[in-house]
C-alpha cells in the first residue's frame, strides 16, 4: 500500500486498471438446517498481473480466508456459519475484493432448507387433502408418509396427532401404519368386509372341483386379507388378498376341494379369512363319492362285539337282568353272524352265555361243533378260555385243577394276555379266597398293559366288598377309581376310604382331583373336602375354578396348613362379601405368606366391609398401614392397593421417596379390554421418549396416563398396533384433589405431577410464576422429548417478556443453558438479558447466532454497553454488529465513535460513514486516512471525496498522503476527464503560490480548471502564465487552450492554431489520416501523420488554417495488435478575433484579408491590407531579425 501511494507521489500512474474477473457471478447454495457451508472463489485478471488486496464480507456468518491476498490467480476461501438460523431463512449478501485493481463485489445467497410436505399439485399439505391424495395414489401418499418431512409437519401443524405419529412410527413401517393413522385422526374410516355365502355344501366329490368365495369390499384404504384353511381338502389358490386384488369393490376367492385328501363320509373343514380385527369363516361340508358301495359288514360286526361288551358290563354292574343280558346277547349274535363274523372269541362267549341262560346241553353242542370242526386255534387267549369253559359242563374238581395247571402254564409263558389272568381269577382257589391276591393279580396285569374294563371291573368288584384293600392311590388304582366314577359305581364307604387315602398323597394328581370332585358330588362330606383341599394346596393351585373348594374347607372350619392364604389367593377380585371370621381373624396376626396383590385384595375386603364389622377394620388398621408404607416405598399400584392409599395415607406418613411414588401411583389408570385379541397396550406421550408397554393380564394393564393427550394403542397377538376397532375401558385408580396437592406440596419436582402441570398450563394458558418453575423443573428430565422442552423455553421467554416486573427473571437468566433458550428465540432471550444487564452474555449469544430478528433498539443498547464495558479495544464481532446497527439505519454516538475508529470495509460504505460521523460532528480523521489510504490504493470510486480530503487537510493529515491524493485526483481530472471539486485545486493553488513542489498532473489540471472557470485573478493568470510556459516549454498543446484568456493565448501565438486532441492509452499507436480542402481552389490533398503522446495517453497535433480551407480527419488506434478508428470529424478555420485590432496576430489579419478578398469586400479589404503593411514594416524596424 505505501508502495500504490510512492508511485502517485512519483507521477506514475495508470490510465486503466484491468478488469477483475471472479471464477463465478455469484455464490448461491441451499443448505440443510445445522450444516456448515465450505466454498472458495479465483480472482484473475486478462493481464496476468498481480493482483494484491483485501477481501471483506458483508456478513460476520461469512468468514474469509485469507483476508490479505496477493498473486496473479489467488484462491479466496470461505465458510458460513448458520448458527442461530432456522430452515427457511435466507442469508444474503456480498463478498467484496478490495485490490490494487479496484473493488468488486461478489453476491451470495443461502437458503436454509425448509422441507415442506406438498402435495403433487403444489399445494399447502393438510389432513384433508393428504387423504384424499391417498384415495387418490395410495402410493404416493405412502412414500410422503414415510418422510421425515411429514413428521415435523404433524409436529408442527397437528401437536394433537403427534403421539399417533410417533407411535406408529415405532414400527416397521408399512401401508398399515399409514391406513392405521387415516383412521385413527378421522381422515377415513377402516374397510369393512362381507362374505356374499358364508357356507356350502358339496355332495358326491368325484375329482378335484373349483368353486369360489366372493368378498365385498366397503371402502378405500389399504388392507390385505390373510387366507388360510383348517382342513388338508380345502386348498385356497391365494393365501394373501392385496387391495389391488380387487376389481371395484368386489373380489373372487377360488379355491378346491381334493377329493384325495378327504375320508369316506362326510368332510368338515373351513377357509378362515382375516384382516386386521375383523375375521371370517367360511364353512365347507363336502362328501366324497364312491362307485361301489361301501362294505358294512365290518362295520356292524365290531358294533356287535362293543355291544355284547357293555351289556355283560351292565350285568355284572347289575344295570340289567340276567333274562336281559341273555336276550341282548342272542340279539347281538345274530346281526354278528348275518354280518358274516366268524370270530371264535365271539363264539365261546356264545357258549359262556348259554352255560348262564342254563342251556348246558346246547352250550356242550357248540362246544363239540368247534372242537369237531378243529375252529380252536393256537392262541392262548382262545385255548385258555376254550379250556376255562369246558368247567362249566365238567365239574370235577381233579378236572378243574387240570384245567387250572394247563391255563397256569399257558398263563405263564403269556403274561401279556390279560384274557388268561381273567379266567384265573374265577379258577385259582387262593385268587377266589384271598381278595388281595386277586387284586394284586389285577395290578400286576395293569402294570403289563392291560387296561381292560373287565379288569377294572373285577377291581372294583373288590373294592366294593372291602373297600380297605384301597390303600394306596397309585397309576392303577387311580384308573379304576376313574372307571368306577365313568360308571357311576361309587358308594359311601368307597368314597370315605378314597377321602382318607387321598388326604395322605404327597403330590398333586389332576386325575385325582377330578375323582374327589365326583366323590363329593356323590357324597358330599368335610372329609372329601379335606382331601381335595389338601390336595389342591400340594399342587399350588389357586384360581377362580378352586376357590369353591377352599372356601367349602373354610367353612368346614378344616385345619389345613395354608388353607387360609389359599383361600384369599383363589378369591377373587370382585368379591364384596364379609369374609368368613376365621380368615379375618387368621390374616390379623401377619403371620401369612401371601403376595402383595393377595394381601391388597384381602385388606381391600376389610376396607369395603368395615361397616358391617368395624372390629375387624380396627385390628387390622396398623398391619394395613404397615403393609401401605412397604408397597408405596416399592413404588407398587393396582385397583386394590389405590383402595388402601386413598383410605390410610396422610401426609404425616410421607416421605420424599414415598411421594415420589405416590404422585407415579396418582396418574396410574387400568385399562380393561377383553377383546381376545388384544395382547398388550401402549402409552404414547407426544412429550416423553419413552413408549410404554405394558402386558394385558387377565384383561386388564395398569398404565401411568399423565396428559389428556396421550395416545393409546391396543396391540394385537400379531403385534400390530391399533387405535381403533378395540373397545376398551380407562380407569382412574387414584381420585381426589387433596392427596394430588399434598404431593405437590412434599415433592414438587416430580416428574409425573411436573408434567401434568406443564401440559395443563398450556393448554389453558394459565401461566403463572409457579407454573414457570414448573417450566425449569421439567427442562432437567433427560426423558423429555427435546421438541417439547423447546415448547416449554418458548413459553419461560414468552412470559418473562410479558411480565418484566418478575423479581425472578434475574436468578433464572443467571441459571438457565442460555444457548438452547437462544435456539429457540433468540430476539427474546438477548432482549431480556439487555433488560437484566446482562450485556456480556447477550453480546455472546449475538455472537454465536447473529443478530437477524434482534430488534434494533436492543441491538444498539447492547453495542453501546459493550463498547463501554470494554473500552477502546478493539473487537471485530463488536465492529460488526456496530456496523449491522448502522447499515439498518439505527445507532447512536457510541457507535458511530467506535465505527470511525475501527471499520475497516468496502470504499462506499466508509463514505456513508465518514457523513454520519460528520453530522454527528465527531472526529473522523482515523476514517478519512483510511479512505484516503484505500483511494490511492484502490484508485477507484473517487468522486464525492473531496470533502473528506479537505476535512482531512485541515487536521493536518499526513502530507504524503495529501500529495498522492491531489496528484490522483489531478490525473482524474485532467487525463479521465473526471469531475472533480474545488477543494482539490484551492489546495493546488495554495502550494504553488507557497513554492511548494507540485507535481506536473497537478498543475496542468489547475491550468485545464481555472480555464474551465472564466475568470481569474491577477494571481491566478500569474500562476496559469507559469504553467502556459512551461508547456511551451514541453512542446505541449491541448485543446482546452483554446478557451484560455487573449492574453495568455498570445504568450505561445495559438491564436492561429487549431488543435485536433485524442485520449487513448498511452501505449497506443495514434495516426491521423486527413484531406486538406480549399474550397475556391478547388483542390484536395491526403496526407498520414502520427499523432504524438504529448501527456499520459493525451495525443495532440495542431494546423493553422485559412479562410475557405477545411480537414476532414479520421483517426486510427493500433494497440495490442488490435486496429480501431474513430468516425470522420471536419476541422474548420478558426473564426474567433479578438474585437480590439491591436490584438490580432498576423495569422488572423491575414485570414481577415482573405474573408474581405473571397466576399468581394475590396474596400475592407484595402484597409486590412495596408494596416498589415504597416504592422510588419514597424515590426522590421522595431524587431530587426539578425
Amino acid at each position: 500500500m505505501k508502495r500504490r501511494i510512492e508511485e502517485l507521489m512519483n507521477g506514475i500512474y495508470e490510465y486503466k486498471t484491468p478488469d477483475l474477473l471472479f471464477s463465478c457471478d455469484e455464490i448461491r447454495a441451499v443448505v440443510k438446517p445445522g450444516e456448515k457451508f465450505f466454498g472458495s472463489f479465483t480472482i484473475k485478471n486478462k493481464e496476468q498481473k498481480r493482483i494484491r488486496g483485501f477481501l471483506y464480507s458483508s456478513d460476520a456468518r461469512v468468514a474469509c480466508e485469507p483476508r490479505e491476498f496477493s498473486g496473479i490467480e489467488p484462491k479466496l476461501s470461505f465458510d458460513v456459519d448458520f448458527t442461530g438460523m432456522k430452515a427457511g431463512d435466507v442469508l444474503e449478501g456480498s463478498l467484496t475484493v478490495c485490490t490494487n485493481m479496484g473493488e468488486k463485489a461478489l453476491p451470495f445467497s443461502f437458503a436454509i432448507m425448509q422441507k415442506k410436505v406438498q402435495l403433487p399439485a403444489g399445494e399447502a399439505f393438510t389432513l384433508d387433502s393428504f387423504a384424499q391424495l391417498a384415495k387418490e395414489h395410495y402410493e404416493k401418499a405412502y412414500a410422503m408418509f414415510c418422510s421425515r418431512s411429514f413428521t415435523r409437519t404433524i409436529e408442527k401443524q397437528y401437536p394433537q396427532f403427534e403421539a399417533l405419529n410417533r407411535g406408529l412410527r415405532s414400527k416397521t413401517m408399512s401401508m398399515e401404519l399409514m391406513e392405521e393413522f387415516l383412521i385413527s385422526t378421522g381422515k377415513k374410516s377402516a374397510i369393512k368386509y362381507e362374505l356374499k355365502k358364508e357356507r356350502q355344501e358339496f355332495s358326491k366329490i368325484a375329482s378335484v372341483i373349483q368353486e369360489q368365495i366372493e368378498i365385498v369390499k366397503n371402502g378405500w384404504g389399504y388392507s390385505q386379507i390373510e387366507v388360510f384353511s383348517d382342513a388338508a381338502f380345502l386348498q385356497p389358490e391365494q393365501s394373501l388378498i392385496r387391495p389391488d386384488d380387487f376389481l371395484g369393490s368386489s373380489f373372487t376367492l377360488d379355491y378346491l376341494i381334493d377329493p384325495v385328501r378327504m375320508h369316506a363320509g362326510y368332510n368338515f373343514g373351513r377357509i378362515i379369512l382375516k384382516s386386521g380385527n375383523w375375521k371370517k369363516t367360511f364353512e365347507v361340508t363336502a362328501r366324497k363319492f364312491t362307485a361301489k358301495e361301501i362294505d358294512h359288514r365290518a362295520h356292524i360286526q365290531k358294533k356287535e362285539i362293543a355291544r355284547l361288551y357293555r351289556d355283560y358290563l351292565d350285568f355284572r354292574l347289575k344295570k340289567i337282568s340276567l333274562n336281559t343280558w341273555i336276550t341282548r346277547a342272542e340279539d347281538s349274535f345274530a346281526c354278528y353272524e348275518q354280518a358274516g363274523g366268524e370270530d371264535i372269541m365271539v363264539k365261546l362267549y356264545q357258549v359262556q352265555i348259554y352255560f348262564a341262560a342254563d342251556q348246558p346241553e346246547i352250550a356242550c353242542t357248540l362246544l363239540e361243533k368247534l372242537e369237531q370242526k378243529r375252529r380252536i386255534s393256537d392262541r392262548p387267549a382262545v385255548q385258555g378260555y376254550y379250556q376255562y369253559l369246558t368247567t362249566l359242563y365238567d365239574k370235577d374238581e381233579k378236572y378243574i385243577d387240570y384245567i387250572e395247571s394247563k391255563i397256569q402254564d399257558l398263563y405263564l409263558k403269556n403274561q401279556e394276555e390279560w384274557l388268561l389272568q381273567w379266567v384265573l381269577l374265577y379258577l385259582k382257589e387262593n385268587l377266589l379266597q384271598h381278595p388281595s391276591q386277586k387284586l394284586e393279580a389285577i395290578r400286576r396285569q395293569y402294570k403289563m398293559g392291560c387296561r381292560s374294563r373287565l379288569m377294572y371291573l373285577e377291581a372294583f368288584t373288590l373294592f366294593r366288598k372291602s373297600p380297605l384293600l384301597l390303600k394306596k392311590l397309585d397309576d392303577f388304582e387311580i384308573q379304576v377309581l376313574r372307571f368306577i366314577c365313568r360308571n357311576d359305581l361309587l358308594d359311601k364307604e368307597l368314597v370315605m376310604q378314597v377321602a382318607d387315602i387321598a388326604g395322605r398323597q404327597r403330590r398333586y394328581d389332576a386325575t385325582m382331583y377330578q375323582i374327589l370332585c365326583q366323590c363329593y358330588t356323590k357324597y358330599p362330606s368335610k372329609s372329601v373336602v379335606s382331601a381335595i383341599c389338601s390336595l389342591l394346596i400340594k399342587g399350588h393351585k389357586v384360581g377362580a375354578a378352586y376357590f369353591n373348594w377352599y372356601e367349602k374347607g373354610v367353612a368346614e372350619g378344616l385345619r389345613l396348613t395354608g388353607l387360609y392364604e389359599y383361600y384369599v389367593e383363589s378369591m377373587g377380585k370382585e368379591r364384596t362379601g364379609l369374609l368368613p371370621q376365621m380368615v379375618r381373624m387368621y390374616f390379623s396376626y401377619e403371620n401369612s405368606s401371601l403376595d402383595y396383590v393377595k394381601k391388597a385384595v384381602l385388606y381391600k375386603n376389610i376396607i369395603d366391609n368395615k361397616g358391617q364389622d368395624p372390629k375387624t377394620y380396627d385390628s387390622y388398621r396398623a398391619a394395613i398401614e404397615k403393609y401401605m408404607v412397604d408397597q408405596l416405598m416399592a413404588g407398587r399400584m393396582n385397583r386394590e392397593l389405590a383402595c388402601i392409599y386413598q383410605e390410610f395415607l396422610t401426609k404425616s406418613m410421607l416421605n420424599t421417596r414415598m411421594t415420589e411414588n405416590l404422585s407415579h401411583a396418582l396418574f396410574t389408570c387400568e385399562i380393561c379390554c377383553k377383546d381376545p385379541n388384544a395382547s398388550a397396550v401402549a402409552v404414547v406421550h407426544r412429550q416423553l421418549e419413552e413408549i410404554q408397554t405394558v402386558i394385558f393380564s387377565k384383561h386388564t394393564a395398569n398404565v401411568q396416563i399423565y396428559t389428556e393427550d396421550a395416545c393409546i394403542f391396543i396391540i394385537d397377538r400379531e403385534g400390530k398396533w391399533h387405535t381403533k376397532g378395540f373397545d376398551y375401558t380407562i380407569t382412574r385408580l387414584l381420585k381426589g384433589s387433596d392427596m394430588f396437592s399434598m404431593c405437590r406440596r412434599i415433592a414438587p419436582d416430580s416428574p409425573g405431577f411436573l408434567l401434568y402441570s406443564c401440559t395443563e398450563a398450556q393448554r389453558s394458558r394459565d401461566i403463572t410464576q409457579e407454573k414457570i418453575r414448573d417450566f425449569f423443573g421439567m427442562l432437567e428430565f433427560v426423558d423429555v422429548k427435546e421438541d417439547y422442552k423447546q415448547q416449554l423455553r418458548k413459553e419461560i421467554l414468552e412470559y418473562y417478556y410479558d411480565n418484566l416486573q418478575d423479581d425472578t427473571l434475574y436468578e433464572h437468566l443467571h441459571d438457565m443453558d442460555l444457548e438452547v433458550f437462544a435456539a429457540v428465540d433468540k430476539a427474546k432471550t438477548v432482549e431480556l438479558l439487555v433488560r437484566e444487564g446482562m450485556c456480556k452474555e447477550a453480546f455472546l449469544l449475538v455472537s454465536r447466532f447473529g443478530p437477524e430478528e434482534i430488534p434494533l433498539g436492543v441491538l444498539v443498547r447492547l453495542c453501546s454497553r459493550r463498547i463501554l464495558e470494554q473500552g477502546p479495544e478493539e473487537d471485530e464481532m463488536l465492529l460488526y454488529l456496530c456496523h449491522y446497527c448502522f447499515c439498518h439505519g439505527k445507532y447512536d454516538e457510541a457507535i458511530l465513535s467506535y465505527l470511525l475508529s475501527g471499520y475497516d470495509g468496502p470504499m462506499e460504505t466508509m463514505k456513508t460513514l465518514w457523513k454520519a460521523g460528520k453530522n454527528f460532528d465527531l472526529d473522523t480523521m482515523a476514517l478519512e486516512e483510511k479512505i484516503l489510504i484505500m483511494l490511492a490504493f484502490e484508485r477507484t470510486d473517487m468522486e464525492e471525496t473531496e470533502p473528506i480530503f479537505e476535512s482531512y487537510r485541515r487536521k493536518y493529515g499526513k502530507k504524503m498522503l495529501l500529495a498522492a491524493y491531489l496528484n490522483l485526483m489531478s490525473y482524474q481530472y485532467f487525463v479521465k476527464e473526471m469531475d472533480v471539486q474545488k477543494p482539490v485545486f484551492d489546495e493546488i493553488e495554495r502550494r504553488m503560490n507557497a513554492s511548494e513542489s507540485v507535481d506536473p498532473a497537478c498543475r496542468l489540471a489547475y491550468l485545464r480548471y481555472r480555464t474551465e472557470c472564466g475568470e481569474a485573478s491577477e494571481k491566478q493568470l500569474i500562476l496559469m502564465s507559469q504553467i502556459l510556459q512551461e508547456c511551451g516549454d514541453k512542446h505541449m498543446c491541448f485543446g482546452f487552450f483554446e478557451k484560455l484568456p487573449v492574453s495568455l493565448m498570445r504568450t505561445l501565438q495559438l491564436m492561429d492554431r487549431s488543435i485536433i486532441e485524442y485520449r487513448t492509452d498511452p501505449k497506443a499507436i495514434v495516426m491521423l489520416t486527413y484531406t486538406l480542402e480549399n474550397q475556391e481552389e478547388g483542390t484536395s490533398v491526403e496526407h498520414t501523420e502520427m499523432l504524438h503522446n504529448v501527456y499520459e495517453g493525451i495525443f495532440e497535433k495542431d494546423f493553422t488554417l485559412f479562410y475557405g480551407e477545411k480537414m476532414v480527419c479520421m483517426i486510427h488506434e493500433e494497440k495490442d495488435g488490435k486496429k480501431t478508428q474513430s468516425g470522420p470529424f471536419t476541422l474548420l478555420p478558426r473564426t474567433e478575433m479578438p474585437e480590439d485590432n491591436d490584438m490580432q496576430s498576423r495569422y488572423g489579419m491575414l485570414n481577415e484579408m482573405c474573408r474581405a478578398f473571397v466576399q468581394k469586400k475590396e474596400t475592407e479589404f484595402k484597409a486590412q491590407a495596408e494596416e498589415y503593411l504597416k504592422k510588419e514594416s514597424l515590426a522590421e524596424h522595431f524587431l530587426p531579425v539578425r
